[in-house]
């Protein structure tokens, strides 16, 4: 939809860890399927796709109508929500399965909305067109901020940056976060300069803004006004969807080989041939020759709606359908939309609610408040319809929001009218997604400040839960005036508690969100030695699982490391670190000195020094190779600084072998002959005595390999000689070191 090309980001569940990638680095995976909210892009994300690799882009129900599935290899099946409308869902899917699997795809890559993906059932149903291979299911996130731009940027926004600046500043927030309402919330901006405050009212004059003529040539021309073009609108998106229809068909006669399910044929809808025209004319409707489609779905869903909702409150002085019967036409057996007409069921309620019919509108709410609230705007409600929202999310489905990944529509539902309703929910013993719908919803939606102090009790309440500690304290934070001032204050907060599994894993998350230069190396090193000195887990401790608690800090410390952190010990030297401790410290630690190139080796021994119990440890690959990195800065010159700073850091008690080990454990790698050239003119500069024979030893073990002993073994032995006091073989450190060998 936008035309901006872009490598969208989408998030996969991989052995119960979730992982983000750009969709390009699922390429190698023969078998994606690609969901999304209503309006996220994934159609145009299966473009992008589909284009970077030599292939096009078909809809679901194309195929199953004789459209070719490509020569590439690969199949890009767009909308199979919309596919499988109507009755038969699961065998339409068996069906596409069977005619992928009878066809030359080696690979597919399949879009649907998230809510109607089912999951197991469906993986199952597309088996046998992934040879009972894997499925890689990836969710499209929500777009951040420099993708807006380059979408916006592509819609001929002259500054992008500030239009996002300006929206974030109206608490516009949500609407930069999916395509679709992005473009639109740039069609209405540019063409009356006003922002609009809800989902709703950007759609609504979204339409309009489509529905105008801009065309200064063409302003005057007699013809529809902008009302009768979006009544016209609404009317056949309503018999589109309703119908389940392939598209509209503009000519009398259908195309050959066609039957009247697979269009909707526009002069049946008694439009008159010029309305007609013009809307199929309009921005609202794409297509060529006699065949057409709405530009959008969601933009259809949303006209579809007004055009039922006016019937039923007898707009225009038109006699009002029943809201029953009304339903009916959109609703199965069980009263619920079929999936493929919730965006319609969602925006109806919306619709009733402002057409002056909110005991409709609250009617429709209490059979299906998921839909309502997935697919519609909650913000568009009044506090009775939201309140009831609340009230009904969970009645049918507790985990109601299984399916939404990253979703940006809870945040209509926030609102001070509603404070006392979420303080209810957060308090009540509620075993569903409902507690955490309302914190998500305080995350996304404009600041709620009557909830700010219950936020802030329930992340120092001890006997909550961690999860709900952990998301009070992100909105607490997010929505504070100053969000640096508020992290400080829930950590001191916090630090009046003892130490436990829950409040180190909240501490770990605040403080990962402090700039670097900002947090005190020694509340970071404290933060670590508290977590080594937790006590083996114990039954007590099954409900609180603080695995990855130090993850966002570790992601922090690698994009800017702090180089004094590793100057004084962490953690006590009594035992090994925690895993997750020693994990973190890895990873910072390769990052500090990747950052910090110039340091000398014997800081930088100190450092390893300072993150291990013992020098002898074994050292992170991660650590090793960013050391390596270091020595090939300047490898002649580093690899002798740091061979005499190992020396001076090894004890003069310990045996001359020592040194040689070290620095091969420490770089992974043997001495070089630069190394033994070195250690020998180090040597030859000390004075006669046992330090300067103990150096000369030092320098035969370096040379001790198969690359260097056969030529150094003679020039060692007799500089040893030399010396004097030397026996062969040596009884003071010289056992087994064959030296004729």
């Amino acid at each position: 939809m936008e035309s901006a090309s872009l490598d969208r980001r989408v998030v996969v569940q991989t052995k119960g860890e979730t992982v983000v990638h750009p969709l390009s680095h699922l390429r190698d995976r023969p078998y994606v399927v690609l969901l999304g909210e209503p309006g996220a892009g994934k159609s145009t994300a299966l473009r992008h796709e589909a284009t970077a690799e030599g292939g096009e882009a078909v809809t679901c129900r194309e195929v199953m109508n004789g459209t070719p599935l490509g020569s590439s290899g690969t199949a890009y099946l767009d909308a199979l929500d919309e596919y499988r409308s109507g009755d038969g869902a699961k065998d339409k899917l068996l069906q596409l399965a069977n005619a992928i699997s009878t066809s030359n795809i080696r690979r597919w890559r399949l879009t649907c909305r998230a809510e109607d993906w089912r999951d197991a059932a469906d993986i199952n149903a597309m088996r046998r067109a992934a040879n009972n291979e894997p499925i890689t299911v990836a969710h499209l996130l929500p777009l951040e901020e420099d993708e807006a731009q380059t979408i916006l940027e592509a819609l001929g926004q002259p500054d992008p940056k500030h239009f996002v600046q300006e929206a974030r500043v109206r608490g516009a927030d949500a609407f930069l976060e999916n395509p679709l309402s992005l473009r639109l919330l740039q069609s209405v901006v540019v063409s009356d300069g006003n922002w609009p405050t809800t989902c709703f009212e950007l759609f609504d004059k979204a339409i309009w803004a489509l529905a105008h003529e801009h065309d200064l040539e063409r302003e005057t021309d007699p013809g529809p006004s902008a009302d009768e073009i979006i009544e016209a609108a609404s009317a056949i998106c309503f018999h589109f969807l309703a119908s389940g229809a392939q598209a509209l068909w503009r000519s009398n006669s259908l195309p050959p080989s066609s039957t009247d399910t697979e269009y909707v044929r526009i002069h049946a809808l008694r439009l008159g041939s010029t309305i007609a025209k013009a809307t199929l004319d309009t921005a609202l409707f794409r297509g060529e020759g006699h065949a057409f489609q709405p530009f959008h779905r969601t933009v259809a869903e949303f006209l579809a709606a007004r055009f039922l909702a006016r019937r039923v409150v007898g707009a225009a002085g038109a006699p009002a359908f029943p809201l029953r019967r009304a339903t009916a036409l959109i609703t199965g057996n069980d009263h619920k939309a079929p999936s493929e007409l919730r965006g319609l069921y969602a925006w109806f309620a919306a619709h009733l609610d402002k057409q002056g019919d909110p005991g409709g509108a609250r009617r429709l709410i209490e059979r299906d408040a998921a839909t309502v609230l997935v697919y519609g705007d909650a913000a568009a409600f009044d506090t009775a319809a939201r309140r009831q929202l609340l009230v009904n999310l969970d009645r049918e489905d507790p985990y109601f929001l299984a399916t939404q990944n990253d979703a940006t529509v809870l945040g209509g539902l926030a609102g001070d009218d509603l404070a006392g309703d979420f303080i209810a929910i957060l308090d009540a013993d509620v075993r569903s997604h409902l507690q955490v719908t309302v914190l998500q919803a305080l995350a996304d939606g404009p600041r709620v400040r009557s909830v700010s102090e219950k936020l802030h009790e329930i992340v120092l309440a001890e006997d909550r839960p961690l999860w709900m500690r952990e998301r009070a304290a992100e909105v607490y934070v997010a929505k504070a005036a100053d969000q640096n001032t508020a992290r400080r204050a829930l950590i001191d907060d916090l630090g009046a508690l003892a130490p436990d599994r829950s409040q180190l894993a909240i501490r770990a998350r605040i403080l990962a969100g402090i700039p670097s230069d900002s947090v005190r190396p020694g509340e970071l090193r404290q933060l670590l030695s508290d977590f080594d000195a937790l006590p083996a887990r114990s039954r007590d401790d099954d409900d609180i699982d603080e695995t990855g608690s130090l993850v966002s800090l570790t992601i922090a410390l690698r994009r800017f490391p702090r180089a004094d952190f590793f100057d004084e010990m962490i953690g006590g030297t009594q035992r090994p670190h925690n895993s997750q401790v020693q994990s973190l410290l890895d990873q910072a630690l390769a990052s500090a000195i990747d950052t910090n190139p110039e340091i000398s080796a014997k800081r930088l021994l100190a450092w390893l020094d300072n993150v291990r119990e013992h020098s002898w440890d074994m050292l992170d690959s991660d650590v090793v190779e960013a050391i390596q990195r270091w020595i090939d800065r300047d490898t002649d010159r580093r690899e002798l600084e740091l061979f005499v700073a190992l020396i001076d850091d090894c004890s003069s008690g310990g045996g001359p072998w020592m040194v040689s080990n070290q620095y091969i454990t420490t770089t992974r790698r043997v001495p070089t002959e630069a190394v033994i050239i070195g250690l020998m003119d180090v040597a030859k500069s000390v004075a006669k005595g046992q330090e300067r024979k103990r150096l000369f030893k030092i320098a035969a073990y370096a040379a001790r390999n198969e690359a260097h002993w056969a030529k150094w073994r003679a020039p060692i032995i007799a500089q040893l000689e030399q010396e004097g006091g030397f026996k062969w073989p040596d009884p003071i450190g010289w056992s087994g070191f064959n030296l004729s060998s």
